[in-house]
């Protein structure tokens, strides 16, 4: 981990290489005081005279807890060449690499210097909702349970900037149901390069539990230059709002 000043406290993981993540509510000092030792990250107050109006001017040790929410920005740029493995993170408010070493990049973008490689979805005034991460019940991904788009009729992912022969990939879709709502409230139909791979699909009566991760995987997508994602309420939930968390694609 590599500490530094960025407005606030800043760190980066050179192993994971996500971007820059952020101490918030603290300065660093001007001399280099975030000391990582024996699992601790130390940092003795070294801004006694600074006039800088940050929240807490205090000493502090902070310990490694992976469940917390950290989130990242990076100048990162997509030369075109075709994705391997990226995750798109719906409603998040930046960035973040999970456990298998894959970027999830935030969408809508909220920071000016994160990566645009040029999704959409549609309609592009989608509502967002945010839970904390604490608040989701999920082993493999509740930081991307966490938030998501509801009324999202369609979402495109760029794969190559070129042409290029189709590849197979496979696509994870994440869920939670995060408005309180009841089994047979939101139904919904959802698609994949045009083919149906969910039909009348109830997030609560899979999962059981409001705000608890689920998982649908779907593998041989046939793709070359996008993934195409559609969503549609289900004729037994007219009204039916789709909701969708995130999405991993894997190139095969």
């Amino acid at each position: 981990m590599l500490t530094f000043r960025s407005g606030t406290a800043g760190f980066a993981d050179m192993n994971g290489d996500g971007g820059t993540g952020h101490f918030g509510g603290f300065k660093s000092g001007c001399t280099s005081n975030l000391i990582a030792a024996d699992g601790v990250l130390n940092a003795p107050d070294y801004t006694r005279t600074c006039q800088c109006s940050y929240h807490n001017q205090t000493s502090l040790a902070l310990t490694y807890m992976p469940g917390l929410e950290y989130w990242t920005t990076s100048e990162l740029e997509w030369d075109g060449s075709p994705i391997e493995k990226m995750g798109i993170n719906l409603g998040a408010p930046g960035d973040r690499i999970d456990q298998d070493n894959v970027l999830w990049l935030e969408y809508p973008i909220m920071a000016e210097e994160n990566p645009n490689i040029g999704v959409t979805i549609q309609p592009e005034n989608t509502a967002k909702i945010r839970r904390h991460t604490f608040n989701i019940t999920g082993e493999k991904y509740p930081w991307v349970a966490a938030s998501a788009v509801i009324g999202v009729h369609r979402v495109e992912i760029p794969l190559s900037s070129d042409e290029t022969d189709d590849s197979r990939y496979t696509v994870r879709l994440v869920f939670a149901e995060l408005e309180g709502l009841k089994p047979g409230d939101r139904i919904f139909n959802v698609s994949i390069q045009g083919k149906r791979v969910l039909t009348d699909f109830d997030i609560l009566a899979e999962s059981k539990t409001l705000d608890t991760e689920l998982i649908k995987e779907f593998k041989n997508i046939t793709a070359s230059d996008n993934i195409v994602i559609e969503l549609q309420a289900s004729a037994k939930a007219p009204n039916s709002q789709p909701l969708l968390c995130g999405v991993l694609v894997v190139r095969e």
